[in-house]
């Protein structure tokens, strides 16, 4: 629920492939590049609020609960990792860029990226995109997640907004990102099933609406072809 955001810190450190770093410096020459990894990662969710993710027809949640106050089950599963990333770069080190992160890939978020970076003399990028969930590829989630007693009916969420980054400022491996999303549930309908509540109240329940993530990171030189990056940020 959004108030479940609301000024939550972060800490988070990963370590990533140099290969598949979406930091690499814009080439040099003008013309195509691109990526493609792909893997076979492992996920283990707790959760009453989300059904699964369709990309991957992974089930998480259980589609009948018995109580509000009972603790969902634990589920773990295999699931397939898939990086993408096209690139075009002009002459002038611009770039346009279309695929997914790994960053999003390694915390099972499906959303596509698409943008465009540019790059200065003394290495730093500067990269201007829209991130939305692709309309294959919804996260599955609950009608209304607070029905007992019968099965839940699914639906589809989905996000999109834009993201601003500054990476290796001024030629270090300092960087900051921000990005705004707006989270729309298909068939909101929280609290009004079983529960019978007024408008006003149900609306407390609401599970759409506007999160905020500004991240600083620094990025340590290579070793052995890893990258080892820490990152810091704020949700709202």
């Amino acid at each position: 629920m959004k108030a479940g955001l609301r000024g939550v810190l972060f800490l988070a450190i990963i370590i990533m492939g140099g290969a598949a770093c979406a930091s690499e410096p814009v080439p040099d020459k003008p013309g195509w590049s691109g990526l493609v990894t792909m893997g076979v990662g492992a996920l283990n969710a707790k959760t009453n609020m989300v059904a699964g993710i369709n990309r991957y027809n992974i089930d998480i949640g259980e589609n009948r609960i018995n109580s509000l106050s009972d603790e969902p089950d634990s589920k773990s599963t295999g699931m397939p990792q898939l990086n993408l990333n096209i690139n075009y770069t002009f002459a002038s080190q611009t770039q346009l860029f279309f695929g997914n992160s790994l960053e999003n890939v390694l915390q099972f978020d499906t959303a596509a990226i698409a943008g465009v970076r540019q790059q200065f003399s003394d290495k730093s990028i500067l990269e201007l995109s829209m991130v939305s969930t692709p309309f294959l590829s919804p996260t599955q989630t609950w009608e209304d997640p607070y029905v007992v007693g019968v099965n839940r009916k699914e639906t589809d969420r989905t996000s999109r907004g834009p993201r601003i980054e500054y990476d290796k400022i001024l030629g270090t491996g300092f960087g900051v990102q921000y990005t705004q999303r707006k989270t729309e549930i298909d068939k909101e309908r929280s609290g009004t099933t079983q529960l019978g509540l007024p408008a006003d109240q149900a609306k407390l329940l609401e599970r759409e609406g506007d999160t905020r993530r500004l991240v600083g990171y620094y990025r340590f030189p290579r070793i052995e072809r890893n990258i080892f990056e820490i990152r810091v940020g704020r949700l709202s």
